[in-house]
């Protein structure tokens, strides 16, 4: 996890809308990152700021529609923390 923790120069929040476009699913890991394969969207919002200023393991957060709360998650339901699922997945790839 400290590879990737130096390797971040700055963190937004981020939501991403999947939406699969491939058929039965015939794709596997690699190739479904590499061509955003079940990604209908990405929505960035708010100030980029560093880690250290953040408590990335616990932030909650909302989403908005039309001025009404429709979802709500925490960063700790990404693998406890976003940094440690980012860390698990660059060493997936590597393998």
């Amino acid at each position: 996890m400290a590879d990737v923790i130096s390797a971040i120069d700055y963190v937004v929040p981020a939501i991403e809308i999947i939406d699969s476009r491939v058929e039965n699913w015939a794709i596997d890991l690699p190739d479904t990152l590499a061509d955003n394969g079940s990604t209908g969207a990405v929505i960035l919002g708010g100030t980029p700021r560093r880690l250290t200023d953040l408590t990335l393991r616990d932030m909650p957060g909302v989403l908005h529609f039309d001025g009404r709360p429709v979802m709500t998650g925490n960063t700790r339901n990404i693998l406890g923390n976003p940094l440690a699922a980012t860390a698990w997945l660059c060493k997936r790839l590597a393998a």
